[in-house]
């Protein structure tokens, strides 16, 4: 289902947030046209070709935002099985053995210029002691749900205190309200990306500035990378799991974010 909204909104400001980097810069794309790639293997026992068509309705709740310029385009499987910015594919892969913090569901890792333009990223997907579904199952992690969050981060958005929105900073199992954007994703998607606002009333008051380092992320240098682990109750750190009975179980999402510099050519 594509993002499109026609109505006009009475409130004038976004929850949301962007990502910014340890220069002050929105992350952001430069590029129109941003190719990714997955990898359907691992322990999950998921059907590859559901998987394979979950990852491209995911993707395409951004693509789709009507009057979007920014186009994720799926490119097809790799064998691309881990993060780095040196193979030139960006991938969604998942991870059986999995050796960041157990509780994390997944982690986007982003790489970006001291300006925030992206670069390159890459997602990973927990299936260490984390069970997933792609039919909605309530006793599972319903995989749209998780992607199109993990999404938005690798566009350049943050966590959102909108309960409602995709970029909502908890999720519970069995959850499968976000796999739709809501209004707050979508402005704050606008805010970003040449200020187009498909909510005439609401665009003057879109924010477009995230929080310092709001995502918890930090760096050793200025083309080191630095972590984000998302930590539960910490509303600078992440997303956390939430079960039925509001106890939390896991962790939804991360972001780890490195920065390069650029270099002109000659």
């Amino acid at each position: 289902m594509q993002a499109t909204f026609l109505w006009l909104l009475s409130s004038a400001a976004t929850a949301g947030q962007l990502t910014t980097n340890q220069y002050g810069a929105e992350l952001h794309w430069e590029d129109d046209y941003v190719p990714f790639q997955l990898n359907p293997g691992g322990k999950h026992g998921l059907d590859h070709d559901e998987i394979e068509s979950v990852v491209i309705e995911a993707a395409e709740q951004w693509r789709g935002i009507d009057g979007s310029w920014l186009e994720l385009s799926y490119e097809g499987r790799t064998e691309a099985e881990t993060y780095t910015s040196g193979d030139g594919v960006h991938a969604v892969f998942f991870v059986d053995e999995w050796t960041d913090n157990p509780d994390l569901l997944a982690l986007t890792y982003t790489y970006s210029y001291e300006d925030g333009a992206i670069s390159h990223f890459d997602i990973a997907i927990n299936t260490d002691g984390h069970k997933w579904t792609t039919k909605g199952s309530e006793d599972s992690n319903d995989l749209l749900n998780a992607l199109v969050h993990e999404f938005g981060h690798a566009v350049g958005l943050d966590h959102s205190s909108d309960t409602e929105a995709s970029m909502f900073s908890q999720t519970s199992v069995g959850e499968v309200t976000k796999r739709d954007l809501a209004e707050d994703d979508v402005l704050t998607y606008a805010s970003l990306y040449d200020g187009y606002f498909p909510y005439p009333e609401a665009s003057m008051g879109c924010s477009t500035s995230g929080s310092s380092n709001g995502n918890g992320s930090s760096v050793s240098g200025p083309t080191g990378a630095g972590g984000g682990a998302y930590s539960p109750f910490d509303s600078s750190a992440g997303c956390s799991l939430v079960g039925g009975s509001g106890q939390m179980v896991a962790l939804f999402a991360g972001l780890l974010v490195a920065f390069r510099r650029r270099t002109e050519d000659s």
